[in-house]
């Protein structure tokens, strides 16, 4: 199990890689360019994770988890930042500004009153943040379904992009939220929650870099 982890970690990282070279290869499409970010912030935390599993940490250190704390809510706001502007209902949009400003103020509360809540991995605060930015992607496909516009959603970029947040946000968001009952029940598990996680990253990636082969798009969806 643990040689899987190793070699499904270092997959990851490789293909993260890839995508950005592909993001900086087609560095004109600025329509995807808070993808580029995001792909740029996940290899960060990819560094830094493969950096102290090298190390042989038997626990992730504070400093690791303090990084990962903060980069959830860049996740969200350029994840949010993408969606954003291509959903076009203002209740939509309305929606999507209530549910920054409750993921804002829950890790807050959590990292406030828990006195080592901003030093420590609380699985719900992803698991919230998942079941945040699926929702919006939902809106934007809903949008897309019942427009008159014909799109051959086969290369629209946005929906190619949609389509991989939605994948591996609806996968790991439940990961996220029973990560504690299933480690009570078999500690092992979590490995295998974490490969699954792993592995929907990759896909996820894979979607950026069709998304980037994808003909950029005449105006905004």
């Amino acid at each position: 199990m643990e040689l899987t982890r190793t070699i499904i970690v270092f997959l990851s990282f490789f293909v993260s890689i890839v995508a950005y070279i592909m993001s900086v290869i087609y560095r004109k499409r600025k329509d995807l360019f808070q993808i580029k970010l995001y792909i740029l912030l996940t290899i960060v935390i990819a560094t830094i994770d493969i950096s102290f599993y090298l190390l042989k940490y038997d626990t992730e250190p504070v400093i690791e988890q303090v990084i990962k704390n903060i980069a959830s809510i860049l996740e969200i706001s350029l994840i949010y930042n993408f969606l954003f502007v291509r959903i076009k209902s203002k209740k939509f949009r309305m929606s999507m500004v209530i549910f920054f400003i409750i993921f804002i103020l829950t890790c807050t509360v959590i990292w406030v009153i828990t006195k080592v809540g901003f030093y420590s991995f609380i699985p719900h605060i992803l698991g919230i943040e998942g079941l945040f930015i699926t929702i919006p992607c939902l809106f934007y496909i809903y949008e897309i379904l019942k427009s008159d516009i014909q799109l051959n959603l086969n290369s629209d970029s946005n929906f190619i992009v949609t389509c991989g947040l939605l994948f591996y946000f609806s996968v790991s968001t439940p990961n996220y939220f029973s990560w504690y009952t299933l480690y009570y029940l078999s500690p092992g598990f979590i490995k295998i929650l974490i490969i699954s996680n792993i592995f929907c990253f990759i896909i996820l990636n894979i979607s950026f870099m069709k998304a980037y082969l994808c003909p950029a798009p005449v105006q905004q969806q």
